[in-house]
């Protein structure tokens, strides 16, 4: 090669012009070039940094090509040479080795792939040839194209070429592609017959995946029918409608591209595509359940049911024979058509004619449906049982009516065949007449519900003799019945009393007649019938009364009353059924009632009431109903100075011979009480007016009269004068009598004696008794002293618990033991023995104390219910905390009872020291307390919870369950 001779700057200055042509021409034919949208990619230029040397001094011969025209994926394959300019002789041009060219296509170098790099490049061999070969991709756009070669996008390469040299020869060729249809195809529907109209949906693609649009395909069916496609859009989709074909396409599809320019003609098969050609039926519903021994009725509607399926899992789609027509026949004749749902089912109602020739017990007959398609299995056969008309039966009745009242008629329609005997039917049409001989009086048209029942509610129609007649016409599958009946007609109304209702009575509220009985309808030649829920008048003495109304038994009952001020003598008692009008009725019934004249009574009061008592100290009463009539209610009328009058009541009535006696509070017994009087039978019942006896003054004790209100007289002690000492063996008892003597000279009845044991530093209540009606008391005392001591006790009484009176004291000696001299003998050979079994020493005596104690608590609540007995609440209530004083000093050995000592300091010592429950000794002082100084009046109720508390405490202190104490 030869030395440049130039300067580099002449040759570049040169070379300008023709860069500056050859650029341009560059862009123009880069321009004007085909770039498809989306494969612009494929022909980027990669340009290197291209240094020109100042001139064109390289030239690029393209000598030939092997084809014009190539299929994506088919090979360019280009030749040609590269000289260079030798500027050492000019203008003499040597081939060039060693130079890298490279493919253009429009303008542009062409990617063998689209990674960087892989330019289509080829290097001059030692003579300056080259080969470029290029696979044409499967993405490369199909069309028209020119290509060439040019020198190579190095960087940093310094040669340039005139690209308009003519030796760089451009080729125009045709890159074409190669199609395909992916598969599986898209039918609609999913599965269909060789006669349906169906749709075949695809896509018309080129072997690299890239849209084909702006065609057309064929589908062809074993060469048979061609069907045109809708033009492919620009994602390459077609459709192809399928009409229904003459003949059997023989399940071969083949989908056929004619091809273009640009894009090859090709056909292509298309695996797996079947007609159905077999469906199954089967019948459902009353189709299929029908046997001989179940026949339905001729005259009766019917629904042909049943389902046609295919194999979807062969034919595609979900199994179900879709939108199809049915053909349905009877006996081998059509009776109809219907359609398949989107689940394959089908339904067809079919009335069978009530002319249909049936027999008894059944007649069979051949149901068949036939699918509208040529596939196996579409006829489905079935037989059907068929009968004649069900026989019914009509029953009616009604109920009494009056002439002017509306007439109901009730009634079942039922199936009067076995083993369905009586089977009721709803939804029938019953005629239902009322008939006057063979008059028709009226008509009504009545549907029986659901249970077969029916009713028609006709207006009244005032005639005596009526018949009905229901006639059932013969309806669906169903015979006709009929059923006549005789209306019942009621004229007359009676009432009947229950025996035993009162014919007479008293005057007064206290002698109610109660009216009971019953109310009777009564018709011609009819048995009579209870008249339910009837008003009726009651007149009594020519006077309304009330409107009463009968029960849904037609029972009736109604209360007369009268005064005290009606007059004695005969009553007229009128029942009248309301809401009837006219002549020729007879609806009242009459009855006489006769009052009465009360009778007399006579009372007096005994000497109770003359005994004088203490002021607020409860007064008896005593007296007698000469009448000798038990029963009988008391009461006292308490008269005082200043004029005023109280009423005493607590529920007193005379006893079975007609004597009473009752005791009045203290709180009403004040020292200026003037009077009692008692009334007996207040209220006049029993048929006797009331008794009032004389007024008797009242006497009273005054508890300050010296030198004592009340003394103890004729006093004894087991019959010995008081004065004496009497000897008693340990463990007994004595009987102390007496009687109480007021300082008027009278005795005192009724009042409590004490026994009050001062025997030891303090004196200790030991038992107590009342007087009788004539103050005598007897009061038992039990002797627990010590043998060989005294006993000192004097007799007491009081006037509300706060002043005392006591008798003189009385003394008992108590006996020494006649059997010490044989225990001391025996101690000293038993010793070994006792001091083994002190324990069960120490157990048998604290049994034997609580024993004691239990007898003690016996003894005295007899004194309580003595006291409660003549009204003594107070003083029962009181005597209650003087036994618990004693059984809690003697449970626990108490040492010492101040005497001064409250309630309430003595039941917190029980507590505090004790350990006795708090709850039920506190409960206990409340009562006690409300019972001593409450201006309450005490009854037995409140005497009875103080007994229960007080049982509480003895068990708390003694452990002792063995008896529950109450009032």
């Amino acid at each position: 090669m030869r030395t440049e001779r130039y300067p580099l700057a002449r040759v570049a200055k040169a070379l300008l012009p023709a860069i500056a042509c050859t650029c341009l021409l560059a862009m123009l034919l880069s321009a004007a070039g085909t770039l498809p949208p989306g494969d612009a990619a494929v022909i980027i230029p990669r340009e290197g940094k291209l240094q020109p040397s100042g001139s064109a001094n390289t030239r690029i011969y393209v000598t030939g090509i092997n084809t014009l025209s190539q299929v994506q994926g088919g090979y360019f394959v280009l030749q040609g040479y590269v000289t260079v300019a030798n500027v050492s002789n000019p203008p003499n041009w040597d081939p060039w080795p060693g130079v890298v060219v490279a493919l253009r296509m429009n303008g542009r170098y062409i990617y063998q792939s689209p990674a960087p790099g892989d330019l289509v490049m080829a290097t001059t061999n030692g003579t300056g040839n080259f080969t470029l070969s290029y696979q044409v991709t499967l993405n490369h756009t199909a069309g028209n194209w020119n290509i060439t070669a040019g020198i190579a996008p190095i960087p940093d390469y310094n040669y340039t070429w005139n690209p308009l040299f003519t030796g760089t020869t451009t080729y125009d060729v045709v890159v074409t592609a190669d199609v395909k249809i992916p598969q599986p195809l898209q039918y609609s529907p999913a599965a269909f017959f060789t006669n349906d109209v169906f749709q075949i949906r695809g896509r018309l693609l080129t072997e690299g995946g890239y849209p084909v649009p702006g065609v057309i395909v064929l589908a062809s069916f074993n060469n048979i029918a061609n069907y045109t496609s809708s033009v492919t859009n620009g994602t390459g989709h077609f459709t192809i409608d399928v009409n229904p074909a003459v003949g059997d396409y023989h399940e071969s599809l083949v989908i056929h591209f004619a091809g273009t320019s640009w894009y090859n003609a090709r056909s292509i098969p298309i695996a797996g595509f079947r007609f159905i050609d077999t469906v199954v039926h089967h019948f459902t519903g009353s189709i299929a359940a029908s046997t001989s021994s179940t026949p339905t009725p001729v005259n009766t509607t019917i629904t042909i049911s049943g389902r046609f399926t295919y194999d979807g899992a062969t034919f595609g789609g979900d199994g179900n024979v879709k939108n199809k027509q049915v053909s349905v026949f009877w006996n081998g004749g059509l009776v109809g058509t219907t359609m398949t749902d989107a689940v394959g089912q089908y339904l067809f109602d079919y009335p069978i004619s009530s002319a249909e020739p049936a027999g008894r017990p059944c007649t069979p007959v051949l149901i068949s449906v036939t699918l509208d398609a040529t596939v196996a299995g579409r006829t489905g056969n079935a037989t059907f049982y068929i009968r004649p008309l069900i026989t019914t039966s009509l029953v009616a009745t009604t109920r009494p009516a009056w002439r002017d009242e509306s007439i109901l008629i009730q009634g079942t329609l039922g199936e009067n065949e076995p083993p369905s005997y009586m089977r009721l039917i709803g939804g029938q049409q019953v005629l239902v007449r009322l008939m006057e001989g063979a008059l028709v009086v009226a008509s009504m048209t009545v549907t029986t519900n659901a249970t077969g029942g029916f009713s028609a509610l006709f207006t009244p129609q005032n005639r005596d003799a009526l018949n009905f007649t229901a006639l059932f016409s013969s309806q669906g599958q169903y015979d006709s019945s009929s059923i006549t009946g005789t209306c019942q007609i009621y004229k007359n109304a009676v009432f009947v009393f229950t025996p035993g209702t009162p014919t007479f009575s008293y005057p007064g509220p206290p002698y109610p007649l109660l009216i009971t009985g019953r109310a009777y309808a009564r018709g011609f030649g009819l048995p009579d019938a209870p008249l339910p829920n009837r008003q009726y008048n009651v007149t009594f003495n020519g006077a309304p009364w009330s409107i009463e109304s009968t029960d849904g038994t037609g029972a009736f009952s109604f209360t007369i009353s009268t005064t005290f001020s009606t007059a004695p003598g005969p009553y007229l008692l009128v029942l009248e059924l309301r809401g009837f009008s006219g002549t020729g009725y007879n609806v009242a019934t009459n009855r006489t009632i006769t009052i009465l004249s009360l009778r007399a009574l006579n009372a007096s009061l005994g000497a109770y009431i003359t005994n004088p008592v203490f002021p607020n100290e409860a007064l008896h009463v005593d007296g007698t109903l000469l009448q000798g009539i038990g029963g009988l209610s008391l009461s006292a009328f308490l008269t005082y100075a200043n004029a005023t009058t109280l009423r005493y009541d607590s529920s007193m009535v005379t006893r079975s011979t007609g004597q009473f006696h009752f005791a009045i509070p203290g709180g009403m017994i004040a020292s200026t009480l003037a009077s009692v009087r008692v009334v007996v039978n207040e209220g006049q019942l029993l048929g006797y007016r009331n008794a009032t006896t004389a007024s008797q003054p009242v006497t009273f004790i005054n508890p300050a009269a010296v030198p004592s209100a009340v003394s103890f007289e004729s006093v004894t002690i087991d019959g010995r004068p008081a004065g004496s000492v009497p000897a008693v063996e340990p463990g007994s008892s004595i009987t102390i009598r007496g009687i109480l003597v007021s300082h008027l000279g009278t005795r005192v009845s009724f009042y409590r004696v004490d026994v009050v044991d001062v025997s030891g530093p303090i004196p200790i209540m030991q038992a107590s008794g009342l007087t009788d009606a004539n103050g005598i008391f007897t009061i038992v005392l039990n002797i627990t002293g010590t043998p060989g001591s005294n006993i000192s006790f004097y007799l007491r009484t009081d006037h509300l618990g706060t002043t005392y009176y006591p008798s003189a004291t009385y003394h008992v000696q108590v006996l020494a033991s006649t059997t010490m001299t044989w225990i001391l003998w025996f101690i000293p050979v038993a010793i070994a023995a006792t001091i083994a079994a002190a324990w069960v020493y120490v157990k048998v005596q604290k049994k034997q104390e609580v024993a004691r104690i239990r007898s003690y608590m016996q003894q005295k609540l007899d004194l309580v219910r003595q006291l409660v007995s003549v009204g003594k609440h107070r003083e029962g209530i009181a005597y209650c905390y003087h036994i618990l004083v004693e059984v809690a000093t003697r449970a626990y050995n108490l040492d010492e009872v101040r005497e001064s000592e409250t309630v309430r300091e003595f039941i917190e010592m029980l507590v505090n020291q004790k350990n006795v429950p708090r709850e039920i000794s506190f409960r206990f002082m409340v009562a006690i307390l409300e019972g001593l100084y409450s201006k309450q009046v005490m009854n037995r109720d409140n005497v009875a919870t103080v007994v229960q508390l007080l049982g509480n405490l003895y068990v708390a202190i003694t452990n002792d369950t063995r008896e529950t104490f109450t009032l």
